[in-house]
C-alpha cells in the first residue's frame, strides 16, 4: 500500500515544487522587473506600445502557469495584480487602464458572460433550492467573517469592518471563469444517479454570483445610512 501511494505523493510533491517555483518567479518580475521597464516605457510616448506591454506580462504570467502545470487564468490574473500605478507612472496607467477597459468591458465581458448565461439553469432554484441558499448565505458570511474579521482585527470600528465585509461580497468575473473552467472539465457531470446537486453546481455558482452582486449595493446603502 505505501508503495502504491508513492506515484500520487510524488504528482503532490512536485506540484508544490511547481507552485512555489510560480510564485517565486512572478514576484520576482512583478516586483522588480515590470517598475524597472515601467520607468523606460513612457519615454517612447506610444500608447500602443504600453498596452502592448501589459498584454505580453499577462501572456508570459499565463503560459508561465502553464508550463508549471497550472491553468493560465492563475497566471493572467496575477499578472494583473502586480500592474499598478507603482508599475508605470499614472499619466501611463491612466491611458493603459482606459484602452483596455475599453476593450474589456465594451466587448469581451459581454461575449463572456453571454457563454456563462447559455449553461444557467435556473431550474436550481426548484429542484436545489436549500443547496443555492445554502451557497448564497456561505458566500455572505464567507467575506464577512473573512475580509470584515480581518479589517476588525487591523483596527476598524465594527461598522466599518462590516462594511467591507459587504463590499467584498459580491462575486465577478473570476469565480465565473473557474466555474466555467470547471464546467468545461466535466466536474459537474452527473456521476451515477446523483444527478440533484452535482449538474446543478454551475448553475448555483452563477446565481450565487448575481445575487450577492445585486444585493451587496442594498445591504451597504443600510449600513452605511445606520
Amino acid at each position: 500500500m505505501l508503495f502504491g501511494e508513492l506515484p500520487g505523493i510524488y504528482e503532490v510533491g512536485l506540484l508544490a515544487v511547481n507552485v512555489i517555483a510560480f510564485f517565486a518567479i512572478t514576484a520576482l518580475v512583478g516586483l522588480y522587473i515590470f517598475p524597472w521597464g515601467g520607468r523606460f516605457i513612457h519615454i517612447f510616448k506610444t500608447q500602443e506600445l504600453e498596452v502592448t506591454a501589459v498584454l505580453v506580462g499577462a501572456f508570459f504570467f499565463s503560459v508561465l502557469a502553464e508550463l508549471l502545470s497550472m491553468h493560465f487564468i492563475v497566471g493572467a490574473f496575477l499578472g494583473g495584480l502586480y500592474f499598478g500605478k507603482k508599475t508605470i507612472n499614472e499619466n501611463c496607467y491612466d491611458r493603459v487602464k482606459d484602452s483596455v477597459s475599453a476593450m474589456t468591458f465594451g466587448f469581451l465581458a459581454p461575449i463572456f458572460f453571454a457563454s456563462i448565461g447559455l449553461h444557467l439553469d435556473f431550474s436550481a432554484l426548484i429542484e436545489a433550492p436549500v443547496f443555492v441558499a445554502v451557497m448564497i448565505i456561505t458566500a455572505f458570511l464567507g467575506k464577512i467573517i473573512g475580509a470584515g474579521g480581518a479589517a476588525r482585527l487591523f483596527g476598524f470600528n465594527p461598522r466599518d469592518s462590516l462594511n467591507i465585509g459587504v463590499g467584498m461580497s459580491p462575486r465577478g468575473a473570476v469565480e465565473l471563469v473557474i466555474a466555467g473552467i470547471a464546467l468545461q472539465a466535466g466536474l459537474f457531470d452527473p456521476v451515477g444517479g446523483d444527478k440533484t446537486h452535482v449538474q446543478y453546481i454551475f448553475s448555483a455558482v452563477v446565481i450565487m454570483a448575481v445575487i450577492t452582486t445585486v444585493l451587496s449595493p442594498v445591504i451597504l446603502k443600510r449600513t452605511f445610512v445606520r
